[in-house]
């Protein structure tokens, strides 16, 4: 996706490739990073269960709030936290990882790194410090202040839980052909790397086919008929600029054929605008699959 950019001079055009080159706070996908994460740690993410969430959590004296202020009640597992996108519960998770073993998983899954392309090397998200205390670890865990996140990286992690934790490098090239059509030169191999066991990776999809088959799944608008679809929602950015809607998302879930990332800006909140473009696209996408 292209941007015309303002023109500085009558004869100079700037343009600027919004999927590789813009980074945006990535808001509650970077939830699915947490989860997969405490699941792969050995933390006993399903004794935390039932969670009752108040909309507070007390970190180091400091009150942390969640998006929906009365918070979400008696969740009674992971799925319907991740359904319903507790921040409590995911920074409660991030608090008990801790801020060492978050950097790591996050670096591990592509922030701060970049990938080839095998055209040229495109760089991916990046953590944002200081992250010097509990509570900012806390905002770190759900997504906000301490990370940003491109297009191109959020659909490589939609594929890493398409792929049950398999990280790979996307492609843009498969062949070189000559002017005769003859090929010349073939893609470079595509790297990969398991960023989680599939086990913990299975517990994370299921919930994510909450996120959209939940009567509260924040993802509930963007189903289509005949297609099990796998997704995380997220929201970020500045309300006062127009929040940033984020989608992650795979399907069918259980033997995906397409994995995808979506970043609507100035959307307002991903379970409106960015769960309708997200069935918008699937229903396109259909034929297809």
């Amino acid at each position: 996706m292209l941007r015309l950019d303002e023109l500085h001079e009558p004869e100079a055009l700037a343009l600027e490739n919004l999927a590789l080159e813009r980074q945006y706070e990535p808001g509650s996908i970077i939830k699915v990073l947490t989860g997969l994460n405490a699941f792969s740690s050995g933390i006993d993410v399903k004794s935390m269960f039932p969670y009752h969430c108040t909309g507070d959590l007390m970190i180091d004296g400091r009150h942390f709030g969640d998006w929906l202020p009365q918070g979400h009640g008696n969740l009674p597992a992971f799925d319907d936290a991740l359904a319903q996108s507790c921040n409590i519960f995911f920074a409660d998770v991030g608090l008990r990882l801790g801020v060492d073993k978050l950097r790591s998983f996050m670096t591990a899954a592509g922030f701060d790194g970049q990938t080839d392309l095998g055209v040229f090397q495109v760089p991916l998200g990046k953590i944002i410090p200081p992250i010097f205390n509990r509570y900012e670890t806390a905002f770190l865990a759900i997504g906000l202040a301490h990370e940003s996140i491109n297009a191109l990286h959020v659909a490589m992690l939609a594929s890493m839980m398409a792929n049950r934790g398999v990280l790979a490098q996307p492609r843009l090239v498969r062949a070189r052909r000559s002017i005769l059509g003859e090929v010349t030169a073939g893609a470079k191999p595509q790297g990969s790397a398991r960023l989680a066991p599939a086990e913990a990776a299975e517990e994370v999809v299921r919930a994510m086919t909450a996120v959209a088959a939940s009567g509260r799944g924040t993802g509930r608008r963007a189903p289509v008929e005949g297609i099990t679809l796998a997704m995380k929602t997220g929201t970020a950015g500045k309300r006062a600029e127009g929040l940033d809607a984020l989608i992650l998302a795979f399907a069918p879930a259980d033997h995906p054929t397409i994995a995808f990332g979506i970043i609507a800006e100035n959307a307002g909140p991903a379970e409106f605008a960015g769960a309708k473009i997200a069935h918008d696209f699937l229903a396109a996408m259909k034929s297809r699959m």
